[in-house]
């Protein structure tokens, strides 16, 4: 639970902080953006929260809320399932967490990359393309394993497919920024998890 808990600040805080903290140009220090102050009120307000706010960042925020729905287990599970379910929770979590540290304060969980991003190709993304959402993906599946609902297996059907989708766009604008190189690298590293070919 409490790797979940770290999954989910990952990708639920960064949909509402930009949004909501601002900084204002000659002004020295962040400022309350328009969900706070009603500026999202009229045609201006509501294209500046449009701006801020990624569809796919609020479809993955929902898809991870829903892995969270209430209610007791539907069928019992063995020891050995828990074990499978905890170690694909911590290891998920941890290789999306060390993925996600690699970012630094550039991290950010929208389509568009940062525009001093470098192109990572080591450690979690010599095996991935997109470690921080593989992990992810790992990890939740950990949880759906444990919670042993069908609401949390949807949710996680749902989440796969917003991120594939969402990848898809990231790599657009990836080939766009690195070119050839992004290319190569594309083609040789698995989008999620697995094996790196060999070039």
């Amino acid at each position: 639970m409490v790797v979940l808990g770290h999954v989910v600040l990952l990708v639920v805080v960064p949909v509402l902080v930009p949004a909501c903290v601002q900084r204002a140009p000659g002004v020295a220090g962040p400022h309350l953006g328009p969900c706070w102050t009603g500026q999202h009120h009229g045609p201006r307000g509501r294209r500046m929260m449009r701006e801020h706010i990624d569809r796919y960042v609020v479809g993955q925020a929902l898809a991870v809320g829903a892995l969270l729905w209430p209610g007791p287990s539907r069928w019992p599970a063995q020891r050995a399932v828990r074990a499978v379910a905890l170690t694909l929770m911590l290891a998920g979590g941890g290789f999306s967490v060390v993925a996600a540290a690699l970012h630094g304060t550039r991290l950010t969980p929208r389509v568009e990359p940062h525009e001093d991003i470098d192109l990572l190709v080591d450690g979690p993304y010599a095996v991935s393309r997109h470690p921080v959402y593989g992990g992810l993906l790992v990890a939740t599946a950990g949880w759906v394993l444990l919670r042993r609902r069908p609401e949390p297996l949807v949710a996680w059907s749902a989440l796969l497919a917003v991120l594939l989708a969402k990848t898809r766009g990231e790599e657009q604008r990836l080939l766009a920024r690195f070119g050839p190189a992004y290319e190569a690298y594309r083609a040789r590293t698995p989008r999620l998890v697995g094996v790196a070919r060999r070039s």
